[in-house]
Parts: structure tokens; sequence; C-alpha cells
């Protein structure tokens, strides 16, 4: 740009900015601003957030390239291309640089046009990105400040959009944790509460919960540094795709997780459209943080009928999942139901009389182990995993055939345990599956191992 074209490209971008502030302060949102955006410039604009999902993009329609539509309909931008060790690498620039980038065009990957993108700046955060399409005429130099101004209206906007979302996300919160506990204030209260924030709780809903399985390797790959802003993002991800799904949903944050309404009378059938939502939440979140794609699961509690369902039903889909992972699992869909007899257990009323109960069957193997740091319990639980076969017993401990006999000698006098009877085989197998689904329980030496698949093959 020669300095004789500077003071015009200044004017025209300060024009544009203030066109775009003019349309937020008029109640316009970031598709408003990115519709006026693409009028004044003349091409083709994209609004992702930082997981490079699709926020907006103006105009609608078959417009731009190939990787665009194909971004526009996947609501994002592909792995294939985030992926790419060069076009990933410029994606990824964007955000490091914090200024624009000029994307070369890849007809090879349905990149035909040119971009340029610059991203959406609050102080040190990354917000998002906007990008202009070079279809309608020839990008110009000015282009680029014309697009900073842009993602300034832009960062603006976002931000009073998180405002708005954190602060409908305690009050959500707080009417859950009210509704999910013991002592429910009268229904009317509940109900006048459910009303104003617009969730019509006298009808059937289906409730489920999303959670990570593992927190730390949620957090690194949000890219965030604290975990709150982490579940933020999973709260975003859970809300977009629940609304597109099944419309109608009701979207909480809610302790480690995120809760979903879904109503219970749309289409499909209750139990396939609440399994088909499940599936791609779990999708979706998997496209969403990469590195996680394999730590999200959903706890399925079922359909809630009035409000004293909907603290029952919120603990079972709570369970379920405590019970899933207690067996090793994750990325699955779980509910008490789908976990056979494990299920079965978890729902008894008297959770301390089942442990009493596991420990007394237990008891004395688990203090042999403690004190010799030998593994009879870890022994006897692969042994009844292996249907009582020595040979793939030994194969799967490691161990010679005559030292497990030894073994299942020493776990028949220290337990006094019938390892002949069906009966003891049974209480043990019980006594087996308690401990292990019992949480802050002193485990021996050897922890059980994470054994078998879920019962019915279980997602």
């Amino acid at each position: 740009m020669t300095a004789e074209e500077a003071p015009d490209a200044l004017k025209r971008a300060r024009e544009v900015e203030d066109a775009l502030l003019g349309v937020m302060l008029e109640g316009g949102d970031v598709a408003a601003i990115a519709g006026l955006l693409a009028e004044r410039i003349g091409n083709p604009v994209a609004v992702a957030d930082t997981l490079w999902h699709l926020i907006t993009s103006s105009p609608k329609g078959e417009h731009g390239d190939r990787a665009r539509r194909e971004s526009i309909r996947r609501g994002g931008t592909g792995r294939d291309l985030l992926e790419d060790p060069v076009i990933g690498a410029l994606y990824r620039r964007v955000g490091q640089d914090r200024r624009p980038q000029l994307f070369p065009a890849f007809p090879e990957r349905g990149m035909a046009l040119r971009r340029l993108m610059a991203p959406i700046l609050a102080g040190r955060e990354v917000l998002g990105y906007v990008t202009i399409l070079e279809e309608s005429r020839p990008l110009r130099e000015d282009d680029a400040l014309v697009l900073q101004q842009a993602a300034l209206i832009l960062a603006i906007e976002l931000l009073r959009q998180r405002a708005v979302l954190e602060a409908d996300m305690r009050l959500r919160a707080d009417f859950l944790r009210d509704l999910f506990s013991d002592n429910l204030v009268s229904p009317e209260a509940i109900g006048l509460r459910a009303s104003i924030l617009g969730i019509a709780l006298f009808r059937p809903w289906d409730l489920m919960v999303v959670e990570p399985d593992d927190a730390e390797v949620l957090l690194a790959a949000s890219g965030v540094r604290h975990l709150t802003a982490a579940r933020t993002r999973l709260f975003e991800v859970v809300r977009r795709t629940a609304r597109a799904i099944s419309p109608g949903s009701v979207v909480i944050a809610q302790d480690q997780g995120v809760v979903v309404l879904r109503p219970g009378d749309s289409a499909p059938t209750s139990a396939e459209g609440t399994t088909q939502l499940a599936d791609a939440l779990r999708e979706q979140l998997g496209r969403a943080f990469r590195e996680a794609a394999r730590t999200f699961s959903v706890g399925i509690g079922g359909r809630c009928e009035g409000i004293a369902d909907f603290g029952r039903r919120y603990a079972e889909a709570r369970r379920a999942l405590h019970v899933s992972r207690s067996l090793g699992w994750s990325n699955r869909n779980q509910s008490l139901d789908s976990l056979g007899v494990y299920g079965i257990l978890y729902q008894q009323g008297n959770q301390d009389a089942l442990l009493a109960f596991a420990l007394r069957v237990l008891g004395p193997l688990l203090e042999y182990d403690r004190r010799r740091h030998t593994a009879l319990v870890e022994t006897l639980d692969v042994y009844l995993a292996e249907r009582c076969a020595l040979r793939r017993t030994a194969a799967r401990l490691h161990v010679h055939p005559n030292t497990l006999r030894g073994r299942l000698r020493r776990i028949r006098e220290t337990g006094k345990a019938d390892l002949a009877d069906a009966k003891a085989l049974l209480n043990l197998q019980l006594a087996l599956e308690i401990y292990r689904m019992s949480p802050n329980v002193p485990r021996p030496a050897v922890a059980l191992g994470r054994l078998g698949e879920p019962p019915g093959g279980g997602r």
C-alpha cells in the first residue's frame, strides 16, 4: 500500500467499523455483523470459534469453494484440513501471530480460493476467527485493516454474549441444584422459577448427563489455562449440538458436566432419540476436543414425568457414569439398566449394607494382601472372570499353573471360600463387583483389574 493510498484505506476501515458498531448497538448479533461485513467488503465472510466451529457465515447458500461449503455442512472446519501439515500450520499461525494471515489456494484440498483470516482478540485471549473468501472481487491490501476493525467489533459482541451465557448458566445451575436436592421447595415455587428460565417442567423430559472421563485431558485439549474455561467450552458444544439434534432441548451446566433435558415427546421414540442424541454429543465433543476424543461419556437417567423425578433421574445418570468408570470403561453411553447386574446392585437403597457384605466376604483376603503384599484378590477376580479355567487364568496372570494352584489353596484357607460351590462363587463375584464400584474404599496392594466388556455389549 502506497503512502497516498493509506489515508483512503484508513478511512474505509473506520467507515466499516462505524457501520458494524451501529449494527451491534442496535442489537444485532454476530450473524448481523458478519452479514453487513460481507456486504461492505463484497466477499463471503465466516466467523468461527477457537475450536474452528462455524458460528455464522454470510451470504448463505452455495458460495465459495468446496472447503467452505463442506465447513458449512459440517458446522466447522474438518480435521482433514486442521491436521494437514501445511494448511493446519496456517490455521494455528493466525492465533499465534495475532494478526491477519493470507491463505494461498490449495485446490487439491478443496480450497480453490484464497482466504484472509484474522483472530478475534480480547486482550491476550483469542475468542475466535473471522475470514474473508476471495470470490466476487480480488483481495486488496487494505482488506486486512478492515478485517482487523471488524474483528474488534466481533470481540465486543462475543464478550457480551459470553457474559449473558455465564449469567444464564449460573441461574440455571442454581435452579437445578434446588430441583435435584432432597429438600424440594413447593412445586409452585419450582414451577415459577422454571417458567422464568423458559423450562416447561410439567411435560415429559428425558434426562442425560454429559461428563469428561478425564478432566486433565479435557483441560489439555481445550488450549486454555483454567478448567472452568474448558468446561464452558464443553457446555457450548453440548448446547449447540443438543439444540440442533433435538430442538427444544434444555442444556444446563451442573457439577463437573452438563445436564441435557430432551423433550420426551419429540420424534423419534424416546429411547431411540435419546441414544441418537447421546451418540451425536460424543461425536461432536470428539471433534471439538481432538486430543480428548475418547474421554466423554453420557449417563442416561431416563424419563422425568413430574418434578419429583428430576432428582432421582439425575442421581441415576451420575451413578451410571460412576459405575462405568469404576469398571474402567470410557467413551460410552451408560444407564443403570444397560449395566445389568452392576446397575441392579447400585440401585439398592443401602449402599453401606452392600459394602459391608463385600468387606465381610473379601475382608480376610484384603487383609492378607495388605500384610503380605500378595495378590489373592486380583487372582480371585481373574479366576472368576475366566470361569474358573486354570490354564487361562494362569496365562492371564503370567504365572505357572502350579503357582496359581497355590494361590487358590491360600484363597480357600484364608477366605474360608469353597471354590467348588456355586453359591459361594456367586457371593464372591457379587462381593468383588460391589467392592470394585465402591468409591473411597482402601484398595489392595494390587488393584482389581479392569476386566470384561459391559453387560449386553453396551456402549
